[in-house]
């Protein structure tokens, strides 16, 4: 049998690493030659001998491309660039010749593998780099760790997030002399038994491994400080880091918010004892905002003249409604079940507040029925004079969340109360009228608008859904209830004043 030459290749048979004939062992491409030959910047200066070793490709390509290409398309490039330069480079037979074996060497399937396990791995290990240096730039240290029975080297492991594998492609690789080289690129791979605990019933010995790194970390300006008003609270924080350092004689004792400030993490809870603020000292509390009804009346009229005087009808209505809620939220949620209850404890204080204070509106509450239709209550109406008469142009249902009608459902219940309406407004002779519509139903408030544009056409428009609050916890959720009101109120003036102008 005659016996194969070398180089020639089969299905069946793998291809070794090519490696480059003396003579051109040391070249390489200038950038402008790249450029000529339309190839990838990967190939810019570097040397043939490395146009096949798949670590030294992928370095180049992550330090132009960073991690803003996938494998496959970095593959890609570089397989029809090393085509490209055979074709390319036809006088000269040698590079062109060894470009081939290049490109076809790559191609096998178990180096594509190869590529796209260590692409993912570099990737992984640029990216935490990236965040490292990121983190450095915002004066942040490396991470402290407190961890369980970790001597140095596991530690050292840890922080690199690296752990030797060595693939057989990589060991044969090794063995060609041509391509002999340290691989960098270590994949991460923790044990199964790290743990992270404080708890004193545990058992385990623990050690605080703090690493104070002698790399130079740019120093964080005061003006990237978070300051709340005079109050430091990058200070403050740094401050609860330190002490904690100084407490590592015992970890085992740390708290896990101690043990989070270590990473430079820090929790922030509404109740004190799980939150970081309770490191920061008492005089900090003192400016907490008051939790007796009296003295928190006393801060919400305060609010209230600020709010006058600045003339912002949101933040008005706000403290105004606040005054009236607090006792509610004080002496604890009444049965929202009840819809009387519901509707007098949670939404009269804020309807009254925003409706009532404009002179063009009238309000009136249950049990007075559509002129068009006895059968039709609406919970709460606002009236209006157009053209000297009056009008309903706001009306609304209530239903706490449990509640629905057997018949139909609240939504078709306001509908047609909304048809209703605009007939009205018709029939008295109001030119393209336009009627709001409130749906509470629970804690979820959906507002509504209706015309006609066209006969026989009543265009009911959902312009908004808020949810209301129902205890102190919840109060971040009043201003946007309270805007979506207003924004009813006002489109109704508007609707109002450009009726006025047509008579």
């Amino acid at each position: 049998m005659p016996k194969r030459k070398a180089g020639s290749s089969d299905s069946n048979s793998t291809m070794r690493k090519p490696t480059p004939e003396k003579r051109i062992k040391d070249f390489k491409l200038t950038e402008k030659q790249c450029s000529s030959l339309m190839i990838d910047e990967v190939f810019n200066n570097l040397p043939t001998i490395q146009w096949s070793n798949v670590a030294k490709l992928i370095a180049e390509s992550i330090k132009c491309y960073h991690d803003t290409l996938e494998s496959t398309k970095v593959f890609n490039n570089i397989v029809t660039s090393l085509e490209s330069i055979h074709q390319k480079t036809k006088n000269n037979t040698i590079l062109a010749s060894y470009s081939l074996k290049c490109s076809r060497y790559l191609k096998q399937d178990h180096i594509k593998s190869l590529f796209d396990k260590t692409f993912a791995s570099r990737i992984i290990k640029f990216q935490m780099e990236e965040l490292k240096k990121f983190n450095r730039t915002q004066g942040h240290r490396n991470a402290t760790l407190i961890t369980s029975q970790c001597n140095d080297e596991y530690y050292d492991e840890l922080v690199s997030g690296s752990k030797p594998h060595e693939t057989l492609e990589e060991r044969e690789d090794s063995e060609d002399q041509e391509n002999s080289e340290v691989d960098e690129d270590k994949e991460a791979e923790f044990p199964s038994d790290l743990t992270f605990d404080h708890h004193s019933q545990r058992t385990a010995d623990y050690f605080l491994l703090h690493d104070d790194s002698s790399e130079e970390i740019v120093k964080q300006s005061d003006d990237d400080d978070w300051i709340i008003g005079n109050f430091n609270v990058s200070d403050k924080y740094k401050s609860v880091k330190e002490n904690t350092l100084a407490l590592k004689k015992n970890p085992a004792s740390l708290s896990d918010i101690r043990l989070l400030s270590l990473n430079d993490i820090y929790i922030f809870d509404e109740n004190i004892d799980g939150s970081i603020i309770k490191y920061f000292g008492a005089e900090l509390h003192k400016v907490n905002p008051p939790d007796d009804l009296k003295s928190t009346l006393k801060l919400c009229t305060d609010f209230l003249i600020q709010a006058t005087e600045q003339d912002n009808e949101v933040d008005l209505h706000m403290a105004h409604t606040l005054t009236q809620l607090l006792p509610v939220f004080v002496a604890g949620s009444h049965d929202s079940s009840i819809e009387d209850s519901y509707v007098h404890h949670y939404l009269a204080p804020i309807l009254q507040s925003i409706y009532s204070m404009d002179k063009k509106f009238t309000v009136r509450w249950a049990n007075g029925a559509l002129n068009e239709d006895p059968t039709f209550k609406p919970d709460f109406q606002v009236f209006s004079r157009i053209i000297n008469i009056k009008c309903t142009v706001i009306a609304a249902e209530f239903k706490p969340k449990s509640r629905n009608s057997a018949v139909e459902s609240d939504l078709i219940k306001l509908g047609k109360q909304m048809k209703l309406v605009y007939n009205d407004l018709i029939e008295k002779r109001v030119p393209k009228p336009t009627v709001f519509e409130l749906l509470c139903q629970g804690e979820n408030l959906n507002t509504y608008v209706m015309d006609m544009p066209s006969p026989y056409t009543y265009r009911m428009v959902k312009l908004s859904k808020v949810t209301l609050c129902r205890n102190i916890e919840e109060l971040h959720l009043l201003p946007a209830f309270i805007s979506k009101l207003v924004q009813v109120k006002v489109i109704s003036i508007i609707k109002i004043k450009q009726k006025e102008k047509t008579e």
